[in-house]
């Protein structure tokens, strides 16, 4: 494999996701203009001169393409049972022992609730891939065994250089790395920020050690193709990946068990625990002394997600209301089917312009005009082999007309069956485009479909209820997630400059999953109550200590098995 990893942030290369392992040979006759970056036994990047060529799912497929993911944003510790835990004098468990980290916008290092009582640093590394200079991420008094990945972009910080900072009047002059979203930081102040009583503030793994990784905005052709404003904060797949695996060497190299926590999330993919990322990280999840604790979206409510079975041949038409802001942005959408099936699709625009029912050509984008409506669409379709042999029709809409669009699918084959349509998450499209006949099941993330880590949607702690916006479940192929509902509702967390603010999103109820993960893998792993414990243990351990109602049956598409409840899982240990 060749030494390219600085070209991930070189916006004159075009990225891609390689899946299987190929030769050196293989490497360069299959793509002889790449530069080939070694990941792991079942994934490797390729980075090509950008070209102009912007046809990147037919030319590469589906896959191959990072997916943009975005923030999973929109009196708590007490509710899951952390605080009794932290005071109770026998368990004491406040995360000691126990690295958790975070794959997100970074975080405010300079606050005291990260530092220990000396002042020094409870960062363990700072690996800040906006930040590009001659250092690798991993370097100095930090060293990886890794033989298969070194990522070469970015600026990694030790907890030395951290230390030195907060010794400066100036702590930014010599660690400039900044969380400019306060994504990262609220998500560490709530799962491990250390108590502030002037504050009235606490996390949950108040002593644990911690690790962060600030995610470089994706390319912009990567936004300008998925049709995402520039301006949003949206991150490639292949960064999120790398991203893991930083963490993964970090813990290593200091022999600690990790809780990764990942707060971000696409509704691109399959929605079925297969795209690169998921099937990472669900293999990830099965090391011993790692737990992966992941959102599960907020996308219940919307209006992005439709659903249709198909019995006998043509449904009704989809009904797609784009307002202003969509048709200057414009979206991409994907239909999912079944592998046993075929799938043909018709438009019909606001002004009555109409492209008959075609069935689409494997690994084909045709492009259609809308002349009336000063309108084009892109429409691809494919068989994708990384995702089971499922159908996939994506369809990209570049300044749709205002008005009601509407879709015609048909399905061949002869067989009875069913199909999912998703727009992009909430994030990444305007509040005005949306279906007229959404279904809010099924609308899990995609990445919160990977079968193995723990994910989490959110409930209202003080209501003790439901929430709308929280994703829903199952899956596509119909595995149960989420696994834990946990606090996500007006959750008090720290911002950048050390105050305090109300926040709500899933991402903050994987928080609240991260840190009390944390306390099971110190009871288990540090405390030696449980050798090799790892993150399939942890979430079993979970989902047997759920706060469950007496009239609901479990689990189930809203509240998956329970509610988390950590003080309930000790007291059935």
């Amino acid at each position: 494999m060749q030494n390219c990893g600085k070209l991930n942030a070189d916006n004159n290369y075009y990225d891609y996701i390689s899946t299987g392992l190929l030769t050196d040979y293989e490497y360069s006759t299959l793509y002889p203009e790449a530069c080939v970056e070694g990941f792991t036994n079942n994934y490797s990047f390729l980075h090509i001169p950008e070209d102009g060529n912007e046809n990147h799912i037919s030319r590469y497929g589906y896959t191959a393409v990072p997916k943009l993911f975005g923030l999973m944003d929109t009196s708590n510790v007490e509710a899951i049972g952390a605080l009794r835990l932290q005071n109770q004098p026998v368990l004491s468990l406040r995360g000691q022992g126990v690295i958790v980290g975070f794959v997100d916008t970074g975080i405010a290092y300079d606050l005291p609730i990260f530092r220990n009582e000396d002042g020094t640093t409870r960062l363990l590394g700072l690996w800040d891939q906006s930040i590009q200079n001659d250092a690798a991420p991993i370097n100095g008094d930090i060293k990886t065994n890794s033989s298969l990945y070194k990522a070469e972009y970015g600026t990694h910080y030790s907890s030395a250089d951290i230390d030195r900072a907060l010794q400066s009047s100036d702590p930014y002059s010599i660690v400039p790395s900044r969380d400019t979203e306060g994504h990262g930081t609220f998500m560490a102040g709530v799962a491990c920020g250390k108590p502030d009583r002037a504050g009235d503030f606490t996390g949950i793994a108040t002593d644990s050690a911690i690790a962060v990784v600030k995610l470089k905005q994706a390319k912009p052709y990567l936004k300008k193709y998925f049709c995402v404003d520039e301006e949003k904060p949206a991150f490639s797949e292949i960064d999120i990946m790398n991203g893991v695996r930083y963490l993964l060497d970090l813990a290593r190299y200091y022999k600690k068990p990790l809780i990764i926590c990942i707060g971000v999330g696409t509704n691109q993919g399959g929605h079925d625990g297969r795209m690169p990322l998921s099937d990472y990280l669900s293999s990830v999840s099965n090391l011993i002394y790692v737990s992966v604790v992941q959102a599960a979206g907020n996308e219940g409510d919307a209006r992005l997600h439709y659903y249709s079975k198909i019995t006998e041949g043509i449904i009704p038409p989809i009904e797609i209301r784009v307002g202003p802001e969509g048709r200057r942005q414009g979206f991409c959408m994907e239909l999912w089917g079944n592998s046993l099936s075929s799938y043909s699709v018709g438009l019909q625009s606001p002004s009555g312009d109409i492209v008959p029912i075609f069935e689409s050509q494997i690994n084909e984008m045709r492009t259609f005009p809308f002349l009336l409506d000063d309108s084009i669409v892109q429409i691809y379709g494919n068989v994708s082999k990384e995702q089971g042999g499922d159908y996939l029709i994506f369809f990209r809409f570049l300044t749709p007309a205002e008005g009601i669009w509407k879709i015609n699918v048909d399905s061949g084959g002869g067989f009875s069956t069913d199909f999912h349509m998703w727009m992009p998450i909430s994030e990444f499209i305007s509040n005005d485009t949306y279906f007229l006949n959404p279904d809010s099941y099924t609308t899990l993330t995609s990445n919160a479909c990977a079968i193995n880590p723990i994910t989490f949607g959110m409930y209202n702690h003080l209501q003790q209820g439901l929430t709308a916006v929280s994703s829903k479940g199952y899956t596509r192929t119909n595995q149960v997630k989420p696994d834990l509902l946990a606090p996500g509702v007006n959750i008090y967390g720290p911002n950048t400059d050390g105050t305090y603010t109300i926040k709500s999103g899933t991402s903050i109820a994987a928080a609240h999953g991260a840190g009390a993960a944390a306390l099971i893998m110190e009871f288990g792993s540090i405390r030696g109550n449980y050798k090799y414990i790892g993150g399939l243990d942890i979430k079993t351990i979970m989902i047997r200590g759920a706060a469950r109602k007496g009239d609901i049956v479990y689990p189930n598409k809203d509240w998956g098995y329970g509610a988390l409840d950590i003080y309930q899982v000790f007291q059935n240990l």
